[in-house]
């Protein structure tokens, strides 16, 4: 499936995008891995921005009117209610999204109706399963965003720990990337030391590309 296909290239670029984030962080302020979780993100919106709408720190009512908006403009997605929606809030409360990234239908589209394509979360060091559970939750009402996806990074003396990530994905059926690596730019003072980013990748079963043939990519 080429959306399979495209998403897991964006994963790719996004992991590529992180490990750079932190050896640039580290080589401008000389802090050994003492970058600010945000500023991932924050490469990541600058860096891929041209290919991509993307919006920082989106809140969960933001998330569920552009959900309500797309349903309405393009007639899928799911419904929406006012009751729906305080069940909504009462399960999500008030989550953001770290990055959400948009799709054009068609490059003379305007910005403000791109459709969802990947609600993206980013964890310093040690990636929480918190976040893949918030991100499994906000995907059940965010009806038309098909994609997830919960990125991590870790360096070369966390043996066994990308083995770990990869079997805990495997066993949600969800797809595991792992990044390059690279080499911390201050490793010369504080010994060999690299960095490598990984994600999951989720795929929404409530979005109606996956709904009536829920899938692994």
């Amino acid at each position: 499936m080429q959306a399979c296909k495209d998403i897991i290239c964006l994963t790719r670029k996004i992991c590529s995008i992180c490990v750079e984030a932190i050896c640039n962080y580290e080589r401008v302020s000389g802090e050994l891995g003492d970058m600010p979780e945000y500023y991932m993100a924050s490469r990541v919106f600058d860096r891929l921005g041209e290919e991509h709408p993307m919006t920082l720190e989106t809140n969960s009512s933001q998330l569920w009117e552009w959900n309500k908006a797309q349903i309405g403009r393009t007639g899928t997605g799911g419904t929406t209610s006012g009751n729906d929606y305080d069940k909504f809030k009462e399960t999500v409360g008030t989550a953001r999204c770290d990055l959400v990234i948009y799709k054009l239908t068609c490059p003379t589209d305007e910005r403000n109706k791109a459709n969802f394509l990947a609600l993206v979360e980013f964890k310093k060091w040690e990636r929480s399963e918190s976040d893949v559970r918030k991100t499994e939750v906000l995907l059940k009402d965010i009806t038309c965003c098909p994609y997830g996806i919960c990125v991590g990074f870790v360096d070369n003396g966390w043996e066994g720990y990308l083995d770990k990530m990869r079997d805990a994905a495997r066993q949600r059926r969800h797809r595991f990337i792992r990044g390059k690596e690279m080499a911390s730019p201050l490793n010369i003072l504080n010994g060999p030391r690299k960095y490598q980013a990984f994600a999951e990748i989720i795929c929404n079963n409530n979005h109606p590309y996956f709904h009536y043939k829920p899938t692994t990519i």
